[in-house]
């Protein structure tokens, strides 16, 4: 577990991203990654690409998967501080 995502699921919910937001942020991140790779395909060792790309998009939605975990948690605490 990445103890980064959590953190920064936590800190979204803190300047006020609502769960859409960052999935789309994770989207973004994953988009901006796979353009840069189609930019440098012409140095990139293609034999590696497809298993190098399953990683790399599996990780993102372990991160994101994460990221809302600690929003979630963070959005649960703000509940039990309002109802106490």
């Amino acid at each position: 577990m990445s103890d980064f995502a959590f953190e920064h699921g936590a800190k979204r919910r803190e300047q006020g991203y609502t769960p859409a937001m960052i999935v789309n942020e994770s989207r973004i991140l994953q988009v901006s990654i796979f353009e840069t790779l189609q930019k440098n395909l012409h140095i990139i060792d293609t034999t590696l690409l497809m298993g190098n790309i399953m990683t790399i998009a599996d990780e993102v939605d372990s991160q994101l998967a994460q990221a809302m975990s600690g929003y979630l948690v963070e959005a649960k605490q703000d509940e039990e501080s309002v109802d106490a």
